[in-house]
C-alpha cells in the first residue's frame, strides 16, 4: 500500500492531477485539502462534497486521491440539505455522482484502513450503484456508517447489503436507507 500524503502533497497532487488530465477541479476540495494542514496537520480526516455535481472525470481524479490519503475517515457525496426526499427521491431525482463517476470513487475507498463514515445520501444512484457500494462496505475494515438514504433499493441491492453484512470483514454498525425506493 502507498504512503499516504500529507494534506498539502493532496492539494498538488490532486491540482496536478486535474491539469494532467484536463479535469476542472471539483469546488472545495482544494480548500478541504489546505484547512487539513491546519486542523489536523498532515492528514484529510474529512471531505465533504455537498451540493456538487460531479464528472466521472472529476470522480476518477477524486477516486486518485482518495487511494493517496490513508487518513480519510468520513466522505460525503450528496445534495445540498441532506436525502432528497418526495418526487426528488429514486430514479427520477437528481443525479450528483454518475454510475461511471461512482465506481471511480468505489474503487478509491474500496479496502480503505481508515474510512469509517460514508454518506451517498439523496444521489438517486440505481439498484446496481447501490449494489457497489455494499460490496465496498463488505471490504472496508474500518467502516461504521453509510447512509444511502434516498437512494434505489431493488432485490439484488438488497441482497448485496444482506451479504455484505454478513462478511466477517464488514465492520458496520448503522446502515441508513431512509426514503429509498424499495423496488
Amino acid at each position: 500500500m502507498a504512503a499516504s500524503l500529507q494534506a498539502s502533497s493532496l492539494a498538488t497532487f490532486y491540482q496536478n492531477e486535474c491539469t494532467a488530465t484536463g479535469t476542472r477541479p471539483i469546488e472545495g476540495v482544494v480548500a478541504q485539502l489546505s484547512e487539513a494542514r491546519t486542523v489536523a496537520p498532515g492528514l484529510l480526516l474529512h471531505l465533504s462534497l455537498v451540493g456538487s455535481s460531479l464528472t466521472d472525470d472529476q470522480c476518477e481524479v477524486l477516486g486518485l486521491l482518495l487511494k493517496k490519503n490513508h487518513a480519510l475517515e468520513t466522505l460525503e457525496i450528496k445534495p445540498s440539505g441532506g436525502a432528497a426526499t418526495g418526487d426528488a427521491a429514486g430514479p427520477s431525482g437528481p443525479v450528483f455522482v454518475t454510475a461511471g463517476g461512482l465506481a471511480a470513487v468505489i474503487n478509491g475507498i474500496a479496502s480503505h484502513p481508515a474510512l469509517q463514515r460514508l454518506d451517498l445520501s439523496g444521489n438517486s444512484l440505481s439498484a446496481n450503484c447501490t449494489a457497489m457500494v455494499a460490496e465496498c462496505v463488505a471490504v472496508s475494515p474500518a467502516m461504521e456508517s453509510c447512509c444511502l438514504d434516498g437512494n434505489v433499493v431493488d432485490r439484488h441491492a438488497a441482497a448485496s447489503l444482506s451479504m455484505a453484512l454478513k462478511d466477517p470483514l464488514c465492520a458496520l454498525t448503522s446502515l441508513s436507507l431512509s426514503g429509498c425506493n424499495m423496488d
